[in-house]
């Protein structure tokens, strides 16, 4: 299997250092650094910090779904955190970046590490698309639970 944390530019990775003299091989330490990336007009702002809060904001349809999120697969499955809240603000999203992003909680889903997920799915008010959207995610998934979240215009 690859260790994906290797590739990833997120994860630091330093050895610790004892002191003049020693000389016990002392492993090294993975560092989770928080992940930002800007949004554009077909991916959305992603804010993913170590402590296990992420968010996604703005609309998805990158021209290359798995080239945009599998990077943020690799961060989820290098983040060492119990509790994850992951707060959606999708205007719009495509079938190739959905499957994705079910992949992505999926993996969050899976991860006996992660002792509680919540998603809290923001959504515009009478955007019955998007709450759909978001059931489909809930029935696939067995541990996160959901919270829906209407607002009157989240997409300045």
């Amino acid at each position: 299997m690859t260790n994906i944390t290797n590739s990833l530019p997120f994860i630091k990775r330093y050895q610790p250092t004892l002191g003049s003299g020693v000389k016990k091989l002392q492993p090294t330490i993975t560092r989770m650094e928080k992940l930002t990336i800007k949004a554009t007009k077909q991916t959305p702002k992603i804010t993913f910090n170590p402590n296990g809060h992420l968010k996604m904001e703005g609309r998805a349809f990158p021209e290359n779904a798995a080239a945009f999120f599998d990077p943020l697969i690799g961060y989820i499955s290098g983040l060492n955190a119990e509790h994850i809240v992951l707060d959606i603000y999708l205007e719009y999203i495509n079938t190739a970046s959905s499957k994705k992003l079910l992949q992505l909680l999926q993996l969050v889903d899976d991860c006996e590490e992660i002792k509680s997920a919540v998603v809290n799915w923001h959504y515009e008010e009478g955007d019955e698309d998007s709450i759909e959207t978001a059931e489909i995610y809930m029935e696939s998934l067995d541990r996160i639970r959901f919270t829906f979240n209407e607002c009157a215009d989240i997409y300045l």
